[in-house]
């Protein structure tokens, strides 16, 4: 990343921590939305240069950010804001809303963060 002047921006949860860990200064997070305290816990330590604290953050939200990409984005993330109290997790078409399947999982991995 250093090749240029750019910054460069990390757009997947998944890889923020490596991404950030190679020179990227930041993310753009969809688990932020439901949880941005778990995303800043990663950037904070990233920018002490604290890798082992932003590694164990970022393996504390695995299962969660799988969660929240298990069908088509924004649909997920719009449903676990919805199971947070936040607001309805109203699709337009040509999305549909999640699976019970799906829903049955959020709210899992939701009581499983202690975010519900």
């Amino acid at each position: 990343m250093a090749l240029c002047d750019l910054p460069v921006v990390c757009a997947a949860d998944n890889l923020a921590l490596p991404m950030m860990a190679c020179g990227a200064v930041g993310v753009m997070s969809i688990l932020s939305n439901a949880a941005p305290a778990r995303v800043l816990a990663i950037t904070k330590a990233v920018e002490k240069g604290d890798f082992a604290a932003a590694r164990k953050a970022h393996e504390a939200n695995v299962l969660l950010v799988n969660s929240l990409f298990v069908e088509p984005n924004p649909m997920p993330i719009k449903k676990a804001m919805e199971l947070l109290g936040h607001f309805p997790s109203t699709v337009r078409s040509p999305l549909t809303e999640c699976s019970a399947e799906t829903v049955e999982l959020l709210t899992q991995q939701l009581k499983a963060n202690k975010l519900l």
